[in-house]
């Protein structure tokens, strides 16, 4: 049986691990693969930008009101299709989520 019709747009990418404060540390250079839409049933993530720091692959979700999109687009252009093998800087910060009063690190531009 194909079952390829109910695949849905997921399985035209591959399968990558979702980027990480501690893949980033203290700071990494990345490269950008691609940029795509996230699937409407992904409540965090509005983009997903599948990248490379060094040989590893990740997938890097972002939210169209967030700090790190607005950087990448004064970095790269708003146009995400001229993205494609471009490199940007990454860090880390301190970030107090409210909610759930913790402090956790977030990814941003460096």
């Amino acid at each position: 049986m194909d079952l390829g019709k109910y695949a849905g747009e997921g399985s035209k990418f591959e399968r990558n691990p979702f980027l990480s404060a501690k893949d980033v540390g203290k700071g990494a250079t990345i490269k950008v693969l691609t940029v795509r839409e996230a699937p409407r049933e992904m409540k965090f993530s509005d983009l997903l930008m599948d990248l490379t720091i060094g040989a590893k692959k990740y997938t890097w979700g972002l939210k169209f009101e967030g700090m790190a999109l607005n950087q990448l687009i004064g970095r790269l252009g708003k146009e995400t299709d001229r993205w494609k093998n471009k490199t940007v800087k990454l860090t880390t910060l301190d970030w107090f989520n409210k909610r759930t009063k913790k402090k956790m690190k977030i990814i941003n531009v460096a």
